[in-house]
């Protein structure tokens, strides 16, 4: 249980990349860009990351890339521009899944991010995290999982997390935890333990509480199947007003 654990920690430190203060720059090789991060990370070639990144944050993202590849080396990147947002900001959809054999279990692990970003002269110079999250299983057959969690709630608001094995187990058990990593333990890389109790064979399901300001709030999500283990990790943005809300996934 604590390699996955770790794994967990490894993958949202991954994923929550901080942003950098917003510049002003537009530039319309956005395409182009995507095209050569997408082989980059491919190619496994992190000296090119630093002819696409502002140098301010390259160093940062380089070394998450490092050490996300030491865990899973085979990943797959897929990364594509979607929508120009109101500011001039656009979006790039990021998909990223990748195995690892570890003894006997074998992981498999599949992420989606959305991120906002600025680029001038064909470098990205800012990003913001919209919404990401994450699914890592060892199990012995490829169980599908749905997620039923908001990308962005107001503040103060109860909302709902759930996490729906698409062939429920009738009759059987599913053991599950869910826990709230905060800012600080992710800078300290400390996990908080993860305790389990028992479920319907359904799934997960949870209702929590968004903080009183705005923010963002990063929850992991531990699934004991009886034929493997079920990991979640998701980002919820919590906004003060419906109308600064800028971008979502379903």
């Amino acid at each position: 249980m604590n390699s996955v654990l770790n794994i967990i920690l490894r993958i949202i430190l991954f994923l929550a990349m901080q942003p950098i203060p917003t510049g002003k720059a537009k530039d319309t090789g956005i395409q182009d860009l995507s095209e050569k991060l997408e082989r980059s990370l491919n190619q496994k070639a992190e000296t090119n990351l630093g002819e696409l990144i502002s140098k301010q944050n390259f160093d940062n993202i380089k070394n998450r890339y490092l050490t996300f590849l030491a865990i899973f080396p085979q990943s797959k990147w897929y990364i594509k521009p979607t929508t120009l947002l109101p500011d001039g900001r656009q979006l790039l959809e990021i998909d990223v899944n990748g195995s690892k054999d570890n003894g006997d279990h074998k992981y498999s692990f599949i992420a989606k991010q959305i991120l906002a970003v600025n680029i001038n002269q064909n470098k990205i110079i800012d990003q913001e995290v919209i919404s990401e999250y994450s699914i890592l299983k060892s199990v012995k057959n490829q169980l599908i999982v749905s997620l039923s969690i908001p990308n962005q709630v107001l503040t103060g608001s109860r909302y709902d997390i759930d996490v729906i094995l698409d062939k429920p187990l009738g009759d059987s058990m599913v053991a599950a935890g869910l826990i709230n990593v905060t800012t600080e333990q992710l800078q300290k890389q400390e996990f908080p333990p993860i305790e389990l109790h028992p479920m319907g064979g359904g799934g997960l399901f949870k209702s929590v509480t968004a903080p009183l300001t705005a923010g963002k709030q990063h929850w992991a999500a531990l699934l004991a199947h009886p034929e493997g283990i079920i990991s979640i990790t998701k980002l919820v943005k919590v906004i003060s007003d419906e109308n600064k809300s800028n971008a979502s996934i379903e």
